[in-house]
């Protein structure tokens, strides 16, 4: 209690010297735990950037196959589809699509309402698509989505996109006239347009960019390739009485949380994706994974140490400074009380009593600098990523908290 009695008299006493010294010990702190904290800020928001920089098919997941399959089957197929997808991907997924394609036909030339020339387009071909959640996501130019069950097999009610309707000066009502072969002498199915659609929001990663139905393709053997959207309930009869026998293409877009990814998370997510992809394989039917996310992350990490290391050397640079500063305090503090520690030692104080008074204010000081400092350098980093040069790594900064090298860091700057 006297030694408490004695402590206390001091701090009342020299209160402006130990109060700039816990000031500039915990302002030390705080910078040096924020130099791993900024450093893992840039580092996660460079990642989500090389995610954003690059395509929608490369940072995601497609999975396909082909398959004789009825309605049915195809529900309980994309239950155990999505079953592996959040075993594996767990938090870093974020949603799933799927997609149905059929065969492709060939559309006859001036085919609107009848007008033939007598034979298919030999460098164009068109294809039925059923595409998850599209009624929601467009918006139509004209007409709407097919409530109506077609009069007869051999008649389908669908969606087109501008391209085709463009491509054929198709209406809503008209009907387009398509082959099962390039040989054939007459139409075998007619496409009778009730809607002309454009998706609501072109750049949302719902499109998968070149798999978007409403976009025709072109290639060296194609000059167009194009989509017809039905319901699901109407693709899967439809394409049985167009095509017995043969197998329906199914896709799966797997889209990702980007902004999930860290650098803890790489060599777990590769994990994932092998085993992913071995149980896709052993899938019946086999299930093929595309994607470019492997090749994302692991030329991601070649980078992050010559990413690593310039920040550290310049951060290291502030923080010599800074402690400098507090080395300064330290040593103007004991030049202050010099004077009272020989005046103790005049009245018969130990040389121990005297270290054990140092220690003890040096233990509150690294106490309160080692508690407060991780937590006042998140507070920064956050701050310098809402203003300035560093307003980039905002969304990196937002959902930061204290790692082990902000302690490890507070700790070191503490005992110095």
């Amino acid at each position: 209690m006297a030694f408490l009695r004695f402590m206390l008299r001091r701090l009342r006493q020299h209160w402006q010297i130990l109060l700039t010294l816990s000031l500039g010990v915990v302002l030390t702190t705080a910078l040096l735990a924020s130099g791993p904290l900024l450093v893992d800020a840039v580092v996660e928001m460079g990642l989500r950037l090389t995610f954003q920089s690059s395509g929608v098919a490369d940072g995601n997941l497609r999975l396909t196959t082909a398959t004789q399959v009825d309605q049915a089957g195809f529900e309980a197929l994309d239950a155990e589809i999505r079953a592996l997808l959040r075993a594996e991907m767990g938090q870093h997924l974020d949603r799933t699509t799927w997609s149905a394609e059929s065969a492709w036909m060939y559309p006859w030339i001036d085919g609107r309402q009848g007008g033939l020339d007598g034979r298919p387009a030999v460098d164009q071909r068109l294809r039925l698509q059923a595409y998850d959640g599209i009624e929601d996501s467009v918006e139509y130019i004209a007409g709407g989505w097919p409530v109506e069950a077609p009069p007869e097999p051999a008649h389908v009610r669908a969606v087109v996109g501008e391209g085709l309707a463009r491509g054929y000066s198709l209406r809503v009502g008209d009907r387009l006239p398509l082959s099962l072969a390039l040989d054939s002498t007459e139409p075998d199915v007619w496409i009778e347009v009730t809607g002309i659609a454009r998706p609501r929001n072109p750049r949302d990663p719902y499109w998968f960019g070149e798999f978007s139905p409403l976009t025709f393709q072109s290639d060296e053997h194609w000059a167009a390739q194009y989509s017809a959207v039905v319901p699901l309930d109407t693709f899967f009869p439809t394409t049985a009485l167009l095509f017995p026998g043969d197998p329906v293409a199914l896709a799966w877009h797997a889209h990702l949380r980007h902004d999930a990814f860290s650098n803890a998370d790489i060599e777990p997510v590769q994990a994932s994706l092998a085993r992913l992809e071995a149980g896709l394989d052993a899938h019946q039917p086999p299930v093929a994974l595309e994607t470019g996310v492997p090749q994302i992350l692991a030329g991601f990490q070649q980078q992050l140490e010559s990413i690593r290391i310039p920040l550290y050397i310049l951060i290291a640079e502030v923080m010599l400074l800074v402690l400098f500063y507090v080395t300064m305090v330290a040593a103007l503090s004991m030049g202050q009380v010099e004077r009272e520690f020989a005046i103790l030692r005049s009245r018969g104080a130990s040389g121990w009593q005297i270290v054990r008074i140092q220690l003890a204010e040096a233990l509150v000081i690294l106490a309160v600098g080692f508690v407060s400092g991780p937590w006042l350098g998140v507070a920064l980093v956050r701050a310098l990523s809402w203003v300035g040069p560093l307003a980039d790594v905002g969304q990196a900064a937002r959902g930061l908290r204290p790692s082990q090298g902000a302690w490890l860091a507070a700790g070191v700057g503490a005992l110095a």
